[in-house]
């Protein structure tokens, strides 16, 4: 509460009078970071903070919700904490973390974590592998179990190697059987052939199920140029073949060889048969067709 004392004046005379003015105190904002599963006997960790305009004294409590009861927490100069505390059985607990300053002012947030039952089942991933065509997509799938049995509704993380870095491409639910599948991987900057080991599957660990991963290979398949070719007009008795005849295109550059080649005559009569074998300049990414 204050007390603000105002005059006027002028030449002949000068007034006065005094107000009270009352500054209400605006409580701590306690906010807690996400926190994630973890089991009985771990040491849970987790972080907050808080804000609070006003220029006072803070004191914090923490009740981590298995009936220890609150205690004292310490706060750091930047208004953050650290949650540090270790369960000893599995449960759902509600931790609650009060700010209060030195007005009598006080704020709270609370999080429910779980805690595993103390039984944890090892995962193991499996049948990792990767299939797909130059220039397009490929499909990466694994099989995740637990006691040879398929864990499903499971996140795999899927990644691929370029021989120097790993690079993570998506993610996938396993089905009923545990396999999960990544459709429409980009390739960009694979060419055809087979990669030893270069997709990893990864399943991260959770509440009581250990994580796992695995690498399996890729295999890009060699891509299938288009070849367009329009029936030609009939020509008259001898008349040598030409480009007015031979005249495919494909889709990537390459070479075209024909049967019966260019300068050949073709003998009289209907049905005259012409083929083409085309030969792409990149035959490492892409097929031969005819």
């Amino acid at each position: 509460m204050y007390l603000v004392h105002v005059s006027l004046s002028d030449p002949s005379s000068v007034v006065s009078d005094t107000v009270t003015i009352t500054v209400n105190n605006v409580a701590p904002v306690v906010t807690l970071d996400p926190a994630g599963l973890i089991g009985p006997g771990f040491r849970f960790s987790g972080t907050g903070r808080f804000i609070d305009p006003g220029a006072d004294t803070w004191a914090a409590t923490v009740d981590y919700g298995d009936g220890s009861g609150s205690r004292p927490l310490a706060l750091k100069s930047d208004k953050t904490f650290t949650l540090d505390y270790t369960y000893t059985q599995g449960g759902t607990y509600t931790v609650t973390v009060t700010v209060s300053d030195d007005d009598l002012g006080s704020g709270s947030a609370v999080q429910t974590i779980s805690v595993g039952s103390g039984q944890s089942t090892a995962s193991a991933m499996s049948a990792v592998s990767g299939l797909g065509t130059y220039g397009v997509t490929a499909t990466l799938t694994a099989t995740l179990t637990a006691g040879g049995t398929g864990l499903a509704g499971k996140t795999v993380i899927f990644a691929i190697s370029n021989g120097t870095s790993l690079k993570t491409v998506g993610s996938a639910l396993t089905g009923a059987g545990g396999v999960a599948t990544l459709s429409g991987v980009n390739l960009s900057g694979l060419g055809a052939g087979t990669y030893g080991g270069s997709v990893r599957a990864t399943f991260a660990p959770e509440m009581n199920v250990s994580g796992s991963n695995a690498n399996g290979d890729l295999i890009i398949g060699k891509a299938t140029p288009t070849i367009t070719w329009v029936n030609p007009a009939d020509i008259t008795s001898g008349t040598a073949l030409s480009g007015s005849q031979l005249n495919a295109t494909a889709t990537v550059p390459g070479t075209f060889t024909y049967t019966p080649a260019a300068g050949t005559t073709p003998g009289e009569g209907p049905g005259q048969v012409l083929s083409v074998q085309f030969t792409p300049d990149d035959p490492a990414n892409y097929m031969s067709v005819s």
